[in-house]
């Protein structure tokens, strides 16, 4: 037997090992069991996608379909779309990475008259780990929904004073400097990395964020925003996240 062959059987063999821990179908069964824990009630639903490229699509919010005006799924305060990515041959890769596709916020009524509507972010973060990790990550996640909607719903329809926005805040646990990041540019097409161990993670005026559509030209993009001193790939196993230097306040 030529050493290509053996190599092939090995692989088969280590793939055959990781779907042994968890398979695509027991991640998702614990992710709904997850998110139902915090939102017995809401809307949750979970499938594999076969496609081009395989992956896990989780669509979410905070309300029972009933309560949607119109119907209409978007119209959910914090309607949300995670995607997982890893998943080959219908089986779960060793590592997997959890990113957002919309969502990572409520909707509220707010305190500025001015305004039609107020937010209040999640914290969301994407993530790259284990099946066991990225199950962790969720679990926290949903159960920072939870506190972040509790603190919300205890002010008179869902109006939020300055005080209550400051705790939820606390609650996302994002940086001076991250939050400052994603008030200026918006989180329709950027996030906030979560640090694996020391990798990543944010100290000082140092941020980690990436480009939801993994666009190229990103970091020269930031590198030229006027509240950014300079930008660049953070390098490592992750060619999407970049490393942002905030002009200090």
């Amino acid at each position: 037997m030529n050493r290509k062959r053996i190599a092939q059987e090995l692989v088969a063999v280590a793939k055959t090992l990781v779907s042994a821990e968890m398979t695509p179908e027991e991640l998702m069964s614990k992710l709904e069991a997850a998110y139902k824990s915090q939102f017995p009630k809401s809307f949750f639903s979970i499938r594999l996608d076969k496609g081009f490229k395989e992956s896990i699509t989780m669509r979410f919010g905070v309300q029972p379909k009933s309560d949607w005006e119109n119907g209409i799924f978007h119209n959910d305060p914090a309607a949300s779309i995670m995607i997982i990515y890893g998943v080959q041959d219908g089986q779960l890769g060793e590592i997997l990475e959890v990113r957002d596709a919309m969502g990572g916020s409520l909707l509220v009524k707010p305190t500025d008259p001015h305004r039609a509507y107020g937010r209040v972010k999640f914290g969301w973060r994407k993530k790259k780990g284990t099946p066991e990790q990225i199950l962790k990550h969720m679990t926290n996640y949903f159960r920072k929904m939870r506190q972040v909607v509790n603190a919300t719903r205890d002010q008179h329809a869902h109006k939020i004073a300055r005080e209550l926005v400051a705790v939820a805040r606390e609650l996302t646990a994002y940086s001076a400097y991250e939050e400052e990041f994603l008030e200026q540019v918006g989180d329709r097409q950027w996030g906030i990395v979560e640090p694996d161990g020391r990798m990543w993670k944010p100290r000082g005026n140092v941020i980690y964020v990436y480009h939801k559509r993994d666009n190229p030209g990103a970091s020269r993009y930031l590198s030229g925003l006027n509240f950014v001193e300079r930008a660049e790939s953070a390098g490592g196993s992750d060619p999407s996240v970049v490393k942002v230097w905030m002009k200090r306040v």
